[in-house]
């Protein structure tokens, strides 16, 4: 009986340790805004308005989140609009850098890196509202502007485009019309100017390139042999018996593979087709059986 007794009180012991166990580590990954006996932040952090915050965002709106851990972030940290989307995503990476992105208001990518204790780092971009690349610039360890560095119009045309080192202009720069047609060139060395390089230009019309849409136009295929076309690999065929289109079909269109143009009998040519387009056309003397 005694023996009994002491079992079980040893399974009451048990279970009361493994309740508090499992509560406490519920606590802790349920909670936010945690300090430690030192003062020191862990854990998730979550910050929200009290209504007096920069963007004028309502009382309880959440500006940002992240991970803190012995009072430093770690991991990714997010910033917020009032509205709820994304406005900042940095991510405290091991090395000590920090990678960035920031964000419109509409949620269309605005600007993204990595920095460290000097400055930017590595490949740079911004962007136009519409989404389309403004800056292309490459940094050095030292946080100095270094390789090609690119500007672009909001109509995706390039605006700018030279070289840097160390931070210095180097070499030719090239500066471009709305339109696209050359400005002007100047030769940097060291990051003076030579003056007697200079080259300015008169804007030139640019005129659209025009694409035949017969060319682009990739057909249904007929294939008598098959019927249906299914979807997946398929090869079909012209009157003639000779290869007319082969590949991956979708909705008995050719999505990815070749089509095949004949004249007098002989392969004159092959469209590439890429996701239902052609992407370029290869010339050949061989007939195709």
């Amino acid at each position: 009986m005694k023996g009994r007794l002491l079992f079980n009180f040893f399974i009451f012991i048990a279970l009361l340790t493994f309740n508090q166990f499992t509560l406490a580590q519920s606590n802790t990954n349920d909670s936010i805004n945690v300090t430690d006996s030192q003062g020191w932040k862990q854990g998730r952090w979550v910050e929200d308005s009290d209504g007096e915050d920069s963007e004028g965002c309502s009382v309880g709106t959440k500006l940002e989140e992240g991970y803190y851990k012995d009072n430093r972030k770690a991991g990714v940290w997010k910033r917020f609009w009032c509205s709820g989307k994304v406005k900042n995503e940095l991510i405290y990476n091991n090395d000590k850098t920090i990678t960035s992105k920031d964000y419109y208001p509409d949620g269309k990518l605005k600007e993204e890196g990595t920095w460290n204790n000097l400055g930017w780092i590595g490949p740079y971009k911004t962007y136009h509202p519409n989404g389309k690349l403004y800056y292309e610039w490459e940094y050095d360890q030292a946080g100095k502007r270094t390789g090609k560095q690119r500007y672009y119009y909001e109509n995706g045309n390039l605006m700018f485009d030279g070289t840097w080192n160390a931070g210095k202009e180097a070499g030719i720069i090239k500066e471009y019309y709305e339109n696209g047609s050359l400005r002007s060139e100047k030769n940097f060395n060291d990051g003076k100017l030579d003056t007697t390089s200079i080259k300015i230009y008169a804007q030139k019309e640019v005129k659209p390139v025009k694409v035949d849409p017969k060319k682009e136009e990739v057909k249904p295929p007929v294939n008598p042999e098959l019927g249906v076309i299914k979807d997946g690999y398929n090869k079909t065929f012209n009157r003639e018996g000779k290869v007319d289109r082969e590949g991956e079909f979708k909705n008995a269109k050719l999505f990815d593979g070749k089509q095949y143009f004949y004249k007098d009998g002989k392969l004159e040519k092959i469209a590439i087709i890429r996701d239902g387009k052609v992407t370029r056309y290869e010339t050949s003397n061989e007939p195709k059986n």
